[in-house]
């Protein structure tokens, strides 16, 4: 494993002696499965075999695969920390001198994990990326390719478009089907298959493809469009839960902070302006292009579209909405 308890121990701070290794190592090989499938099979296993030196670009990275996984385990184990199972059945254990948490307490240790989890893997993808000689053994794997697939590849970089996802990777994993759904069906549409596989191939560096200035002017564009049209599909079913006993509207209530389910008129406002939104975004990409397409740069999108109508989301009936 990656995670030692000692090294938990540095990344949490603050935790007692008495916190045994045995408590926490069935809840350390859960976070390293959920980490392996978070980073794949290629950079765990070199990860796992790093002994990095001090101060190194090895080091600050292994560090940060630390904290995600310790942070992890730390959510698993929280809610049974102060539990005894015993043959009497549940009980809740607490030592002399030493007063529960109340309520809003807890729910706010849970939100402060939470953000630290957040930190921890965004923080490693971000060195990772940001590293002088990345790790070929993740540069020829095939989650590389998967990871590079999205014009949104992560919870940091849809923050840049989208800046009410506050960097969540929960936000981002909520999001993620929708946004490959938009590439697909809206994206790739509105700039030809062409110009949408050019991209493609320059992010994951394939076929010798380098992105140009132009190309990279044009990538923020889709991606502000991208993360406007993918929010506004996936808003209906953010809060909805759907299992064994039904579907279900979910509503977060504690003692800190009350959050209710908005009304129809608030969601409908909400969806207009996103559609509004998303139309502009879409329309400052073709309008891009039309600009700086040639029988050079983006010939099959200059040779057949560059003339046709803009893309209007309003002007289209409901059976022909591509998003609503």
């Amino acid at each position: 494993m990656i995670l030692t308890h000692e090294n938990f121990k540095r990344e949490l701070g603050g935790l007692q002696s008495g916190l045994s290794q045995a408590t926490m190592e069935p809840y350390f090989r859960k976070a390293e499965m959920w980490f392996k499938k978070q980073v794949g099979n290629d950079l765990y296993g070199f990860l796992n075999e790093l002994e990095p030196a001090v101060d190194t670009e090895d080091f600050e990275l292994k560090q940060l695969a630390e904290g995600a996984i310790a942070w992890y385990a730390f959510q698993l184990v929280q809610p049974r920390l102060n539990i005894k199972i015993g043959d009497a059945g549940f009980a809740k254990m607490l030592p002399s001198n030493h007063v529960a948490l109340t309520k809003w307490e807890y729910v706010k240790l849970e939100e402060s994990n939470a953000s630290m989890l957040d930190i921890c893997i965004e923080g490693f993808w971000s060195t990772l990326e940001s590293m002088t000689n990345q790790p070929q053994e993740w540069l020829e794997s095939e989650d590389y390719e998967i990871r590079n697939r999205l014009f949104l590849k992560d919870a940091a970089e849809l923050t840049r478009h989208l800046p009410l996802v506050k960097n969540s990777v929960r936000m981002f994993e909520s999001l993620k089907y929708y946004i490959e759904k938009i590439e697909i069906t809206l994206i790739e549409e509105t700039i030809t298959s062409e110009v949408f596989e050019r991209l493609k191939q320059g992010l994951a560096k394939q076929n010798n493809v380098v992105l140009n200035d132009i190309d990279k002017k044009l990538l923020s564009r889709i991606r502000d469009a991208v993360a406007l049209c993918a929010l506004l599909e996936a808003l209906p079913y953010l809060s909805v839960l759907i299992d064994a006993e039904g579907v279900r509207i979910v509503v977060k209530t504690d003692s800190t902070r009350n959050e209710i389910e908005a009304d129809y008129d608030s969601k409908s406002n909400l969806i207009q302006k996103l559609t509004t939104d998303s139309s502009e975004a879409l329309n400052k990409v073709r309008e891009y292009m039309k600009l700086v397409s040639s029988e050079q740069q983006y010939p099959t999108f200059y040779q057949t579209i560059a003339d046709s109508e803009p893309f209007d989301i309003f002007s289209m009936d409901d059976d022909q909405h591509p998003i609503l």
